[in-house]
């Protein structure tokens, strides 16, 4: 089985507003079909197909020096097969 390769991973705090923001323009530019990622140095160009896998997840974990941590994971994923192809013709 292959190991899994991070193209890009980012993590910072941000304030509620800036969070919603972010995804906001994220679902626009799935919506659209592409969406391209910079961090720093990295930069991922995606191509969206119409069918996606759409997994949300939340869980709660104690933490020993702040307490309860809360997490909302939202995980959007996708096969190659799925990419739209060219369409054959016959001539």
């Amino acid at each position: 089985m292959a190991e899994k390769t991070v193209l890009l991973s980012t993590k910072e705090p941000k304030g509620r507003q800036e969070v919603a923001e972010t995804l906001k323009q994220i679902a626009e530019k799935i919506a659209g079909g592409k969406l391209t990622l910079k961090s720093g140095s990295d930069n991922v160009a995606l191509d969206m197909p119409e069918q996606l896998i759409l997994e949300v997840k939340v869980s709660d974990k104690p933490k020993k020096t702040k307490g309860m941590q809360h997490e909302l994971e939202i995980e959007i994923k996708w096969y190659d097969e799925d990419m739209p192809g060219g369409t054959l013709e016959l001539e």
